[in-house]
């Protein structure tokens, strides 16, 4: 379980995100939505560990994000919207480097490599340097990365962004596949086509606070008027406040 607390985040003295509250359980595969300037991916950089909270606590499977942070973040892969990756590696040096970052063993680094170079089908370009890959190849090799070390909880900010249509269906697929094992998605994306057919909860923010957090039962039922995702979040949330 994610339990985020009275998050609050200051930058140079603007308040960006403020007084946060909301849980993801097990299994849930959570969509993160808002407009610009929302504060998303300022939340899911406070989430991930790269930000600290000017105040607030966030707790990930038992462990405390300040107070157990070594713990806290082997619970977490994340892929940010624009992936670091070192380019003058090969695809697979890549992963060997961040599987010796989490310390894992030979075997179950090799292990892992191949199970999610050959998952992605990338594994007959493992030996390429990363500087010759596709965007879409840079985002599988940064999904592997995310993954190399079998995390519960998987954050993701925009993965599925100018992607082709294959390279993204079959990370979708993944995914959800993912959530079904149990493990947890968080997911931000401005494209509501993908947030509609893969959520099990929407979050929403505006101007740093929330303004919805709602499952999918709660929005067939609540909002059974509307034809679709796009006119809930546009029409009743942000123009509304949530109501």
């Amino acid at each position: 379980m994610i339990k985020v607390s009275n998050l609050h985040k200051e930058i140079e003295g603007k308040n960006i995100v403020g007084d946060l509250n909301f849980e993801i359980n097990d299994g849930e595969f959570v969509i993160l939505l808002g407009p610009n300037g929302a504060g998303k991916t300022t939340t899911i950089k406070t989430i991930v560990g790269i930000s600290r909270p000017t105040s607030g606590t966030i707790n990930i499977n038992g462990y405390d994000a300040q107070k157990n942070e070594i713990e806290y973040k082997k619970q977490i892969g994340y892929v940010p919207d624009v992936p670091f990756l070192y380019d003058k590696l090969t695809g697979q040096e890549h992963l060997q480097l961040v599987a010796s970052l989490w310390n894992l063993n030979r075997e179950k680094s090799s292990e892992n490599i191949d199970k999610y170079l050959k998952l992605f089908e990338i594994y007959d370009k493992k030996d390429d340097y990363i500087y010759t890959y596709s965007f879409g190849m840079k985002q599988k090799i940064a999904l592997c990365a995310a993954l190399i070390n079998e995390p519960k909880f998987l954050v993701l900010d925009e993965p599925l962004l100018n992607l082709d249509p294959i390279v993204a269906k079959n990370i979708k697929d993944f995914l959800v596949d993912y959530c079904r094992r149990g493990n947890t998605i968080l997911l931000s994306t401005h494209i509501l086509e993908v947030a509609e057919k893969l959520y099990t909860k929407i979050i929403i923010l505006k101007n740093g606070t929330l303004v919805a957090n709602l499952d999918r039962n709660t929005i067939e039922t609540q909002y059974s008027d509307k034809y679709n995702l796009e006119d809930i979040f546009v029409g009743n949330i942000l123009e509304n406040g949530g109501k």
